[in-house]
């Protein structure tokens, strides 16, 4: 679903235009999609794009990969529902957490900007691996809106390298919760295969 999000969004979205983007999905797992030189990267064995198994913290949680201190295990729906919940002391969405962040509540923006911190380091990695023009992010943790975001790219900003910081743009997905089904549509059409 993350190769089919990047495709859409490359023909069809955000990252149209770019040579070299990374498409995120952020629900309850952390997926990606690659473009590179203009096409979809695949990888030796078509496993490319995990981002969100990179490790960002060696002796971390436990991810549902079996790995420890992967992206996924501190970005996923999940793992943030879980943080807000020590937080606010009762269970709490996504889409209460996000509300109440567009409300300034101090809590809730804690919560995200959290999030936020913890996907621009795994960011900066890729940023400084990858050299991007675009970074499209997706899912329904992307719906958080702009204090997620501006952390992201604040982070970015101050821990990639300069070169590649100043050249990347990190913008929440145009296709929303249909670019998976986009992108199948693009697939056949195109006689590409994922």
């Amino acid at each position: 679903d993350a190769k089919l999000m990047c495709l859409a969004e490359h023909k069809l979205g955000r990252a149209k235009g770019a040579l070299n983007a990374l498409c995120l999905t952020l629900g309850t797992g952390v997926g990606g999609g690659i473009i590179a030189e203009g096409e979809l990267y695949r990888g030796s064995d078509n496993a490319a794009g995990e981002v969100g198994h990179m490790p960002i913290n060696s002796g971390g949680r436990r991810c549902n990969c079996g790995g420890r201190g992967c992206l996924e295990a501190y970005v996923g729906n999940r793992r943030i529902e879980s943080e807000a919940r020590k937080v606010f002391k009762r269970p709490v969405s996504l889409e209460e957490l996000s509300h109440l962040a567009n409300v300034r509540d101090r809590r809730a923006l804690g919560v995200w900007r959290k999030a936020g911190k913890d996907l621009g380091v795994a960011l900066c990695g890729v940023v400084n691996l990858l050299n991007p023009e675009r970074i499209v992010i997706g899912g329904g943790v992307a719906q958080a809106g702009k204090v997620l975001f501006d952390k992201i790219k604040e982070t970015v900003s101050q821990q990639a390298m300069g070169v590649q910081a100043r050249r990347v743009r990190i913008v929440k997905s145009k296709l929303g919760k249909d670019a998976g089904l986009i992108g199948a549509a693009v697939m056949v059409r195109e006689g590409l295969r994922i």
